[in-house]
């Protein structure tokens, strides 16, 4: 259980976060730490993959503690493709990022993680 990081390509251009049954926000916590550790680590820009297909709850306060920790993102930090998100969450995250301060983190969805690394290898979706 829990939240897990890793490359997902040799060429360290995406990182996968695997969020597994029920995770805390010190394991979410340890996750950054760890993805941005990653990221110091190249130049060029590295898209983010949120698998939550395994995911069975989210923690309480999301919008407070995403608003209170979670808004800076890394200058390489690049595109939110988020995998397995049913309706209600997109429409959660989607409602969230339209605020001012939120407008970065808006993700792209994908039903399964190839569609997802299918759309980050795809030279042209690149902006």
């Amino acid at each position: 259980m829990g939240v897990h990081v890793e490359w997902d390509n040799e060429e360290m251009t995406a990182i996968l976060w695997s969020f597994v049954g029920r995770w805390t926000w010190g394991e979410f916590d340890d996750a950054m730490r760890a993805a941005t550790a990653m990221l110091e680590t190249v130049e060029h820009q590295v898209d983010c993959i949120l698998d939550v297909r395994q995911m069975m709850i989210l923690p309480p306060d999301v919008v407070s503690r995403v608003k209170e920790h979670y808004l800076r993102r890394s200058d390489n930090a690049g595109r939110i493709l988020a995998v397995g998100l049913d309706a209600n969450l997109q429409l959660f995250w989607d409602t969230f990022t339209t605020l001012p301060y939120a407008q970065h983190l808006k993700a792209h969805y994908f039903d399964t993680l190839e569609e997802a690394r299918h759309f980050y290898r795809d030279k042209s979706n690149q902006a």
